[in-house]
């Protein structure tokens, strides 16, 4: 590793961790997986469930810092950083590791996913460096490196059983089950340390896999969308590895079927470290545009360029949309933000095609570290502003703890955060469904919908104007 790459690499760390620990205390907590585990974690009595009884355990020893309950996931991916540089170095080379590590944490994807305290960071963790460890056992099977995969997925099976189980099983099948390696494969019995992780759930009464817990599962068309768009500086690499590996895939490219099995078994398993596979596609073609004979930089330049007209109009979305929700100040923070993202992507630019390895790398790179940083310092102070809106129902609801508080919540949809503040008060509370349910529910009651209920209509007591979420007190009678 050269100095320039060392010093910009620790540089892009600070930025990073800057951007994963500001304004996690700040930020309230956030609808969908983050409020599903808080209520689960506020159920009378406790729960029995392993990242539920860790939440609920944090929550109590911090009344309620939201900055300490979600430092575990900020931990979990460090080291999820640390070990895959420490593992995968023999495998794919230092440059490659250590590249590879500074696009996924300028993505939108990890980073983001590190800021909620839910056990996504936990489970991208354990399957990444599981993922690793099995790349280090068939590479090295003398070594004692099959023992530390059992135990990682064994780990990873008491967060998530069922997701580990598929994952490592697949994981094992895309990558082994090419013809000559079926003994191998045999041998290796991956998914045997993740049934035994999903016995002792069982006979311990934790076996409950929830999907609403994790952002990966439950917003799987959010979280894949998110997944493309935080990789967007490095579209023309994208592009190329798409073009460069596709043909090589049926001729056993050994890279090749590294990114195919890591993409569809993350797909399958509904996998967090799914998040990593591009940025392993991207670093090794940051390493090959810069060889000799390297066929593909055209697919390079037009996917960085066309990238570059696309962020253009982006940031003329994000100008007025800045405007007009947020007026004045919403038009700074947009012109900020866009402009540190679109100058470096320009940078990257001009370093494809002028053949500067710094510029074609640090620019894309250095584009998603600025934007990510700059977000949160300056962007999200002013939407958390409107997301307090919301939370501001609670001081209407009554100072009785007894007092019975519903919240209407439908099979699919993301529970609302100000669900899980008001069952911290009220441990009587439960949600239901629809309109339906509501009108057949014993008054009085308290009831947060986000919807107009006609039953309780007479009984409107507050709204909040950003989530359009209203406080109904419905009586015995109207």
């Amino acid at each position: 590793m050269t100095s320039t790459l060392r010093y910009f690499s620790v540089a892009v760390l600070l930025l990073v961790v800057v951007t994963l620990l500001v304004m996690n205390d700040f930020a309230s907590l956030w609808n969908g997986a983050e409020a599903s585990l808080a209520w689960e974690s506020a159920a009378p009595g406790g729960s029995h469930i392993l990242p539920a009884m860790f939440l609920n355990w944090v929550w109590e020893q911090t009344h309620g810092n939201l900055f300490l309950m979600r430092l575990p996931s900020v931990v979990w991916l460090l080291m999820a950083g640390a070990g895959f540089f420490y593992l995968a170095r023999p495998l794919f080379g230092l440059r490659t590791t250590v590249t590879a590590l500074l696009v996924a944490g300028t993505s939108m994807g990890l980073p983001n996913l590190a800021k909620m305290a839910t056990p996504d960071s936990w489970l991208f963790a354990l399957h990444l460096i599981g993922f690793v460890l099995l790349l280090r056992h068939i590479k090295q099977p003398d070594r004692d490196w099959r023992w530390w995969f059992y135990a990682v997925v064994f780990a990873s099976g008491l967060i998530a059983p069922w997701s580990s189980l598929v994952y490592f099983s697949m994981l094992a099948v895309f990558i082994l089950g090419r013809p000559g390696q079926a003994r191998q494969l045999w041998r290796l019995q991956a998914w045997l340390p993740a049934l035994l992780a999903v016995a002792v759930c069982w006979f311990s009464g934790t076996l409950e896999w929830r999907p609403d817990w994790f952002f990966v599962h439950q917003n799987r068309p959010g979280g894949y969308l998110l997944l493309l768009l935080g990789y967007l500086p490095f579209a023309g690499f994208i592009l190329s590895g798409l073009r460069d590996y596709a043909p090589k895939l049926h001729k056993g490219d050994e890279m090749a079927v590294l990114i195919f099995a890591g993409f569809m078994a993350g797909m399958m398993a509904q996998s967090p470290a799914i998040y990593f596979v591009p940025a392993l596609l991207i670093a090794r073609q940051m390493d090959a545009y810069f060889l000799p004979v390297f066929p593909y930089r055209n697919f390079v330049k037009a996917g960085a360029v066309l990238h570059l007209i696309a962020a253009f109009f982006g940031s003329l979305i994000l100008f007025f949309g800045g405007v007009y929700y947020l007026q004045g100040a919403g038009f700074r923070v947009a012109a900020l933000i866009a402009g540190a993202y679109w100058s470096m992507s320009f940078v990257g630019v001009i370093g494809l095609y002028g053949m500067h390895r710094r510029w074609a790398i640090g620019g894309p790179i250095l584009a998603g570290a600025f934007a990510l940083l700059l977000f949160w310092l300056s962007g999200y102070p002013l939407l958390e502003s409107r997301r307090k809106l919301e939370l501001d129902l609670t001081n209407a609801l009554p100072a009785d703890a007894e007092a019975l508080v519903y919240v209407q919540c439908g099979y699919h949809e993301a529970l609302p955060a100000v669900a899980a503040y008001v069952r911290r008060e009220f441990p009587q509370t439960t949600f239901v469904a629809n309109e339906r349910k509501v009108s057949g529910l014993k008054r009085p009651f308290y009831l947060i919908s986000r919807t107009e209920i006609v039953s309780c209509a007479s009984m409107f007591r507050a709204d909040s104007t950003a989530a359009a979420l209203r406080l109904y007190h419905c009586l015995q009678t109207e």
